[in-house]
């Protein structure tokens, strides 16, 4: 991700509160604050007290790239300089509060009340803010402030990622239709369209030499690759250069892919094994052309720097409190659980190609960008993959929720949502909860 340009102020008043305390911590807060991963901070010498400050400020913002703002209450202040800043400044606000040292006396800071006002301030004026009450000096508190700012500058990039769409969605999968112009504007990306026919043709010029480098690397991940139909494999390899080299042409960030009837049909191979050898890659690859499925493994991808897995919920065991986690073939072999060879199965379509493994155990995050009724919504829960090799042919994991296995099924159900869900191998719920908070997303947490 690129580098996020942070703006920060302290604001105070010049009586009634501890200005020289209040200067230290916003001393220490900036040093803090520069010491953050992949962050550069652009804030004032100084408290911003007097109106002549907070225009001083302004021009300071004006004169740099700032992605967003971060206004600490050192003290108490007057809405009367804030209103300016924010008047001056498009971008989301973040607003921080510090507690009283122990008390001895008058109210040192006051910081508290300082940020109610400017949150009722903010929030008459329509302005999307976020509030952190903690003191600078509080380890806990940056742990969870860089997390946060993991996610904000996701939601930032989210406005660049450019997903391309191979074909359309698959028959009678009429919830992967998507009107294009929405999800640019609530969530972010730009979907561009590649014909199938265009990739099919693309395959046929792949190079000998691009073959040969193809399978020398999937004969060190796949167990049986010599045992395929040639046609079958060679068709692999030709599809998988194929999608690198368009992904690099149209400078695709993802891609989602109508993969049946055309692929099976027409082309003679289930696309599968290809799409799971894309996202071993860290290219992310939708099933079914399915868009919002595709957003979703994207942010797990990010957040969490582990390859997902868009799966069907196939099976719900209420006693053991598990679900199958599973799809016809498409994981990423890196997920492949360590006793489990990994296969090509050729059960599916006409000859496959499919991979075929149980995966790893381990926590899980589960979680799925939806679209009902008009409205963009988050789903997320999590669990355990359950340590074993039995599960179906294909690519699956048995998963052991963290919630009730019955009131999920029934959110699914009852909710209508739609039958893929991203699965990552990660603690990633609360950078989930803050993405559906960025987004503005109903966010039902499970």
């Amino acid at each position: 991700m690129k580098k996020l340009i942070i703006g920060f102020v302290s604001m105070a008043q010049p009586y009634n509160t501890d200005k020289e305390l209040a200067a230290k911590m916003y001393k220490l807060a900036k040093n803090k604050m520069s010491e953050l991963i992949n962050v550069e901070v652009v804030s004032p010498e100084g408290l911003i007290i007097s109106m002549e400050d907070a225009q001083a400020a302004v021009e300071l913002l004006k004169a740099n790239p700032v992605d967003l703002l971060i206004v600490q209450n050192g003290t108490f202040s007057s809405g009367q300089a804030f209103m300016h800043l924010v008047q001056n400044f498009s971008g989301f606000i973040v607003l921080w509060a510090m507690p009283e040292p122990p008390y001895n006396g008058p109210l040192k800071f006051n910081s508290l009340c300082g940020i109610n006002l400017n949150a009722s301030l903010l929030s008459n004026m329509e302005r999307q803010y976020k509030y952190f009450y903690a003191s600078p000096e509080n380890s806990e508190f940056w742990l969870d402030f860089a997390k946060w700012l993991k996610v904000f500058s996701f939601v930032k990039r989210l406005k660049e990622v450019r997903i391309g769409l191979f074909g359309s969605r698959t028959p009678g999968f009429y919830t992967f239709g998507l009107n294009e112009l929405s999800v640019r504007k609530i969530i972010g990306p730009e979907i561009y369209h590649i014909d199938l026919d265009e990739l099919f043709r693309e395959a046929g010029k792949v190079t000998q030499a691009e073959i040969n480098e193809f399978f020398a690397e999937i004969n060190r991940i796949v167990c049986n690759c010599q045992e395929i139909v040639q046609e079958k494999s060679l068709k692999f390899a030709k599809t998988y250069e194929a999608f690198k080299k368009l992904i690099e042409r149209y400078k695709l960030d993802a891609v989602a892919v109508k993969c049946w009837p055309e692929f099976i049909t027409d082309y003679g191979l289930a696309v599968c094994s290809t799409m799971a050898k894309l996202v071993d890659d860290g290219i992310m690859a939708g099933c079914e052309g399915d868009i919002l499925g595709t957003i979703t493994s994207l942010a797990q991808y990010e957040l969490s720097g582990k390859v997902p897995f868009i799966a069907d919920l196939v099976d719900v065991d209420f006693t053991a409190n598990t679900g199958t986690m599973w799809h016809c073939g498409c994981a990423p072999y890196k997920l492949a659980h360590p006793e489990c060879p990994i296969k090509l199965g050729q059960e599916f379509g006409i000859g496959g190609l499919t991979a075929e493994f149980a995966m790893q155990p381990g926590k899980v995050t589960i979680a799925r960008l939806s679209h009902n009724l008009g409205k963009y919504r988050l789903l997320i829960t999590a669990g355990e993959a359950v340590d074993t090799v039995q599960t179906p042919s294909g690519t699956a994991a048995i998963v052991r929720f963290d919630c009730n296995a019955k009131k999920l099924l029934d959110t699914i159900i009852y909710g209508g949502y739609e039958h893929h869900l991203g699965m990552v191998y990660a603690d990633i719920k609360q950078e989930l909860v803050i993405l559906g908070q960025l987004l503005n997303l109903e966010t039902v947490v499970l």
